[in-house]
């Protein structure tokens, strides 16, 4: 598992000193990094994007590289609405079902799942 955080100092640190104390450094590696440069997206199976506060552009470029790079297999969770991408975007990462989930800002939030 590898997840990528631009809050250094508040998420990624206090997240890293969690794994290390948990025994989980060789399952989980955080990266204080951009996820638009993630790389070995060639071999990942599914990518979680927690994206319901990124802005289009942003959210945009991530998805067109995830659509350029990722196996014909790799399934894409994403919080934000359909409407927030565009039609391109949708067709190259089609939504194939929409569930919800609880998470810690409400009890059910939407999730669309791309492939």
């Amino acid at each position: 598992c590898v997840g990528y955080e631009l809050l250094c100092n508040s998420s990624v640190s206090k997240a890293q000193r969690v794994i290390e104390k948990h025994g989980l450094s060789e399952w989980v590696d955080l990266r204080c990094e951009n996820a638009l440069d993630a790389k070995g997206l060639e071999d990942v199976a599914a990518v979680w994007i927690n994206d319901a506060a990124w802005g289009r552009d942003s959210r945009e470029k991530l998805f067109v590289k995830l659509a350029k790079r990722l196996q014909e297999e790799a399934l894409v969770v994403s919080f934000s609405e359909t409407k927030n991408l565009p039609e391109r975007v949708l067709e190259a990462l089609p939504v194939v079902e929409t569930i919800e989930i609880p998470v810690s800002w409400r009890s059910a939030q939407k999730v669309n799942l791309h492939r």
